[in-house]
């Protein structure tokens, strides 16, 4: 099942070359059947998988490719990879009702669509890290031209930034990997045999550093972060939804750094912690100077994300696991928030929070989908956010008591911005009321089932941990 999972998508993308461009029905309809069949298999593995062993690879299929290298192409899912999974199945179902607005060349953006789902995918389900990097690399080949050639504003520019910045971390990685194939052999590519102490603690501390800072690039780790809110604030919908909710960077990092580098993880936490706090508030405030809606929500992801790595340097059981819910739950708001600005810039042709006004008269569904993603994105109770933030917050204390302290003003801050981008586009006086009057079905689903999702974990949030718990578990003992 784990075998045939990015293929799915790739297959249909390479499907959609061969049909004219004119036939936008066909289009549309082998893309959604590829997604739906990709969400199909995720749901199968979370029905089948065995929770209580949710440490060990399930799954697994295993295909000789270079032996001698250690290079086999071997696929399967612990806990964290049906998670990210099933945030990608998420995340990539709701982005597809946006990606059906493209009006500009659709056939090629829906294959670039498929590149890059289904590259994701592959990202998460692999067990040798020379196809965990080939996978991740595609996704940054695919968002490139989302970017570049369908985005708005400065897109360019920002598309070349994201690609210097990104590239320079993909090249970092690497760089580290050649160093861990010297050092452990044909060994360390493989993730459920590779021994926690297969290198040396001095060689841990010295290559870790490496890959905190390559994956930090990916992830827009403060002060890594300058290339992420331009360049979301300038993508599709669509793009942006995929590749700013399906968020990979830390996912490389729990299975590289601290997989593979735990002594390296515990020696450079400090910096880590310190870098996180400080890019919490830092985000925040700038997302509180920002008036495009775009570009606050592209500082938010910034911010937010500083919980997850407060998480990691804590580098404990509890503190890691709720990083983990917090990637999911931060993924499935970051889609939703960009979601609902695509349909408001989509409809007005500009994204000024001062210019809208009145949107909970002129469209109380979106209006009250915009509300329930900010409130969950500032921690209300009842929502994913809160439930991952609050084991963060509650493990890190202990640690770093000062720095938990500088984050929790940093969610004084979310609340100030966000209510204030409330107040500015859904009371007040209603501005170009007659165009939100007639919200469609795609306009409305794809929201309805993110913040649905956000709920149903913040409810129940040991339908994620039952998975996440013993996985991360096996990586801290």
């Amino acid at each position: 099942m784990t075998l045939i999972l990015p293929w799915i998508s790739w297959i249909t993308a390479l499907t959609l070359l061969g049909i004219p461009r004119q036939n936008l029905r066909l289009l549309k309809r082998l893309t959604a059947s590829a997604c739906l069949l990709s969400a199909a298999a995720v749901l199968f593995m979370v029905l089948n998988f065995d929770g209580r062993s949710g440490a060990e690879y399930q799954f697994v299929t295993r295909l000789s490719w270079l032996p001698a290298l250690g290079i086999d192409y071997v696929s399967g899912v612990d806990g964290l990879g049906l998670t990210f999974c099933l945030l990608t199945a998420l995340v990539s179902g709701a982005s597809l009702f946006s990606a059906f607005t493209v009006s500009d060349r659709l056939k090629e953006y829906l294959v670039f669509f498929l590149l890059l789902s289904g590259a994701f995918y592959g990202v998460f389900t692999s067990m040798n890290l020379f196809f965990v990097y080939v996978f991740y690399e595609v996704t940054l080949l695919a968002v490139y031209p989302m970017i570049a050639v369908w985005g708005t504003g400065k897109k360019e520019a920002a598309a070349i930034q994201m690609a210097v910045m990104t590239g320079l971390g993909a090249v970092l990685a690497l760089f580290g990997l050649f160093l861990l194939y010297q050092q452990g052999g044909p060994a360390v590519f493989d993730l459920e045999a590779a021994p926690r102490n297969l290198l040396a603690a001095e060689t841990q501390i010295r290559l870790a550093p490496l890959f905190l800072i390559a994956f930090g690039l990916l992830s827009s780790l403060w002060p890594l972060h300058s290339w992420a809110p331009a360049a979301y604030a300038s993508a599709p919908a669509s793009a942006a939804m995929l590749h700013a909710g399906i968020k990979a960077g830390p996912y490389l990092l729990l299975r590289v750094a601290a997989g593979l580098l735990p002594e390296g993880m515990r020696a450079w936490a400090d910096a880590l912690a310190l870098a996180a706090a400080v890019g919490i508030v830092y985000a925040a405030y700038a997302a509180l100077r920002q008036k495009s809606l775009r570009l606050i929500f592209g500082f938010s992801g910034v911010s937010h994300l500083g919980y997850v790595f407060l998480g990691l340097a804590a580098f404990s059981a509890p503190s890691v696991s709720g990083a983990v819910f917090l990637v999911f739950a931060h993924g499935i708001l970051t889609a939703a928030l960009f979601s609902a600005a695509g349909t408001l810039s989509n409809r007005t042709q500009h994204d000024e929070i001062q210019a809208f006004g009145g949107l909970a008269q002129s469209a109380p569904f979106l209006s009250a989908a915009l509300i329930a993603a900010s409130m969950a994105s500032l921690g209300m109770p009842g929502f994913a956010n809160f439930a991952s933030e609050l084991m963060i917050l509650l493990s890190t204390w202990s640690v770093y008591p000062w720095l938990t302290g500088l984050a929790v003003l940093g969610i004084l801050l979310t609340s100030v911005y966000l209510l204030r981008m409330i107040q500015a586009v859904c009371y007040g006086k209603a501005v170009q009321a007659e165009t939100f009057s007639n919200l469609r079905l795609h306009e409305t689903l794809p929201l309805a089932l993110l913040i649905g999702t956000l709920i149903l974990f913040g409810l129940w949030p040991s339908g994620l941990l039952q998975w996440i718990e013993p996985a991360i578990g096996a990586f801290i003992s």
